[in-house]
């Protein structure tokens, strides 16, 4: 199985889903009406549970993005959870003896973010999803493709009107790979976020 050769499909089914989401957030006010999404960019730091290199490092980078949107008509305690896909490639900064190492995934799930203030958010998610893997030959394998669960949390703090910087992590569950072994691939994340939703309102 070939990770790209579903992009297509969830790109369909996020555009999709979007104008189904802007319709449920209209209010009175014009400004209500912008995009309810914030999108996000960033850097990626992980160690990849796999090989033994020859420095001893098994850290790699990458780059992340992310799409969140809140749930149409939440409120009350559900007010705080949000929707989030997630795309990241860890393919650099390839420890020596690890050379042909990719970790590809792109994951959906549900976020729940604390109203702590108008300038801070801990929250905390559990996201799932598909992930593909490039390594050195075992056998018959150079590729794969695998179902990835990953629980993880941080905070994000407002630097000026929109924009937001947020620190994640996230440990990620690649259950049966290669037989009986689970792949856990965990790191760091550091974003800036663009949220739409802080341009028309406060969101708690």
């Amino acid at each position: 199985m070939n990770l790209k050769a579903y992009l297509p499909l969830f790109g369909a089914i996020l555009m999709a889903g979007l104008p189904s989401c802007a319709r449920g957030q209209v209010a009175s006010s014009a400004q209500e009406r912008q995009l309810p999404i914030a999108l996000g960019f960033g850097v990626s730091n992980y160690d990849i549970d796999w090989g033994k290199a020859k420095s001893g490092e098994r850290r790699m980078a990458g780059i992340t993005a992310t799409l969140d949107t809140d749930l149409p008509h939440a409120s009350g305690i559900l007010k705080g959870f949000e929707l989030e896909i997630e795309g990241r490639d860890i393919n650099y900064s390839q420890p020596e003896g690890l050379s042909d190492m990719r970790q590809s995934t792109i994951l959906g799930g549900s976020v729940y973010s604390w109203p702590y203030s108008h300038k801070v958010r801990p929250f905390a998610k559990y996201l799932w999803g598909l992930g593909a893997i490039d390594i050195a030959r075992v056998g018959p394998y150079r590729h794969d493709t695998q179902m990835v669960m990953a629980p993880g949390g941080g905070l994000e703090c407002r630097v000026f009107g929109a924009v937001w910087v947020r620190g994640d992590y996230e440990y990620q569950f690649w259950p049966h790979f290669l037989g009986r072994n689970t792949l856990t691939p965990n790191g760091f994340t550091i974003s800036t976020i663009y949220d739409f939703r802080t341009r028309s309102r406060n969101r708690y």
